[in-house]
């Protein structure tokens, strides 16, 4: 029987996020300026952040087995997708600090986002389809909330709603599959469920939990959407949406699809392969008609949530272990390379957003002379979502290239072809919004102060540079041997 305090070491970063719930909430009584209340709950949450990552970077000392909580896993896994997801939040942290700038209440979306950030905790260290279907709701269902905030706008309630009807829809296709396949096979574990055999129902719940999963990670044809929510949403809630919800949402596919059906891939493999051939390709041509830049982001995010999906196509056609060492490394590098580029990018643009009033492309024009540290962060972010060379976006994409066409497969050269052509159009696009960053500027209004977004952006472009020099220090093989 487990101790408890066995489990309290174990879950001692998700205990922390809840501590830190607590004292956003209690701050946020107490502080009654706005300026005050922004700064002390944004404070707490960042401290509360930073410390949930220490604490899961040391848990490996603590745990006396990886194994002893039942239902989870506490490994190498778990500690580096779980810092990832803690890691983005911070960005969202700096985020809301500077566009809530008159509510007085930032303890409640404050504390929905550590709320969100204990499920997906829970999701990188489950071992268990009951426990990671539950991680995952508790990730998702504060979103709801976050994202209707700004309780008079119109656009963030339809916003909240449409993500609430079809989030709740997936939700009801993964558990429907489950139940599929909890009935074929008696088990919900993941060592039991890889040395199951293949039957029809167990076929269909494999189906229904792939299909409910792309819409939450918004692939093509499960992508209605992403447009709508990311123009009514507040503009930090999308940087959450884009660079820490759904790196937690792909950590739920990962486990799902590379660890509990890893033996299912004939099954699960040709759908990856369509789904992320669909999301590049459409994504990046959605993208390349947009004239607002919420909208342009939309659609750039479906195209990289397919570019993160060609992990999972990779992993489908391996033949060995270092492949799918290969294939699960290139998906975090580009997990990891999509958080700098994409903070950086948002963050920019709610800059502009909160000078301007709306986010019409035009209102970027000569923003690199108007704030060179913002327009030109946001350049650099352009050129390494492009693949540009050495910038961190090129590596990443190299890794995955290298991936899917190693096993030397039909789809695998299928897939590598939808990432050519996704990234070619993607060109057009992205160059298009960086010569509007670097024009004359249109008028004469001034770019609003943000130091510390400012700061932040510059820390995250630095990183996009010299992202090539870990993403090729660290060796697949090496991870592989502890990951799993």
């Amino acid at each position: 029987m487990v101790e408890f305090n066995e489990v309290l070491t174990a879950f001692i970063p998700a205990v922390a996020l809840l501590v830190g719930v607590i004292a956003v909430l209690i701050i946020d009584l107490l502080t009654k300026n706005a300026a005050q209340n922004r700064k002390w709950v944004v404070s707490a949450t960042t401290t509360t952040l930073f410390a949930s990552i220490l604490l899961v970077i040391r848990s490996g000392d603590w745990i006396a087995s990886e194994t002893a909580i039942p239902m989870f896993k506490f490994g190498l896994f778990y500690q580096i997708f779980a810092v990832i997801g803690l890691a983005a939040s911070i960005l969202v942290s700096f985020s809301i600090a500077y566009d809530f700038t008159v509510e007085k209440d930032l303890g409640v979306i404050s504390s929905l986002l550590l709320l969100s950030n204990i499920g997906g905790v829970m999701v990188a260290a489950s071992n268990n389809l009951l426990s990671l279907y539950v991680g995952f709701e508790l990730m998702a269902i504060p979103i709801y909330g976050m994202v209707a905030y700004r309780k008079k706008s119109r656009e963030a309630a339809e916003a909240s709603v449409k993500l609430f009807l079809l989030g709740a829809l997936s939700s009801g296709i993964i558990v429907y599959g489950i139940s599929l396949v909890y009935g074929a096979t008696g088990s919900l574990s993941y060592g039991a469920l890889s040395l199951s055999g293949a039957d029809n129902l167990r076929i269909m719940g494999i189906f229904l939990i792939l299909f409910g999963t792309s819409f939450k990670l918004s692939l093509i044809p499960f992508h209605w959407w992403v447009s709508d929510v990311y123009v009514g949403a507040p503009v930090s809630m999308v940087n959450y949406l884009a660079v820490a919800s759904k790196k937690m949402a792909f950590t739920f596919a990962f486990q799902m699809f590379m660890i509990a059906f890893a033996k299912d891939t004939e099954i699960w493999g040709p759908m990856a392969v369509a789904l992320a051939f669909l999301s590049m390709v459409i994504g990046n041509g959605l993208a390349a008609i947009q004239n607002r830049v919420m909208r342009l982001i939309a659609y750039s995010s479906i195209a990289h949530a397919g570019y993160i999906a060609l992990a999972l196509v990779a992993y489908a056609q391996a033949t060995s272990s270092e492949q799918q060492a290969l294939a699960l490394y290139a998906g975090i590098l580009h997990m990891v390379a999509n958080i700098l580029m994409k903070g950086s990018l948002i963050a920019g643009a709610l800059v502009v957003i909160n000078s301007y009033g709306n986010d019409h492309i035009e209102n970027f024009k000569g923003v690199l002379k108007k704030d060179p540290i913002v327009g030109g962060s946001m350049i650099i972010a352009l050129l390494s979502l492009i693949g540009i060379p050495p910038l961190g976006g090129f590596v990443s994409k190299y890794f995955l290239f290298i991936a899917v066409v190693a096993p030397q497969t039909a789809y695998g050269y299928a897939a590598a072809a939808g990432l050519v052509i996704g990234s070619a159009i993607s060109v057009y696009y992205y160059i298009r919004f960086a010569r509007i960053i670097m024009d004359e500027p249109s008028s004469d209004i001034p770019i609003k102060p943000a130091t510390p977004i400012r700061v932040l952006m510059l820390i995250l472009s630095v990183l996009t540079v010299l992202f090539s020099v870990v993403a090729f220090y660290l060796t697949p093989s090496e991870i592989f041997e502890t990951l799993f």
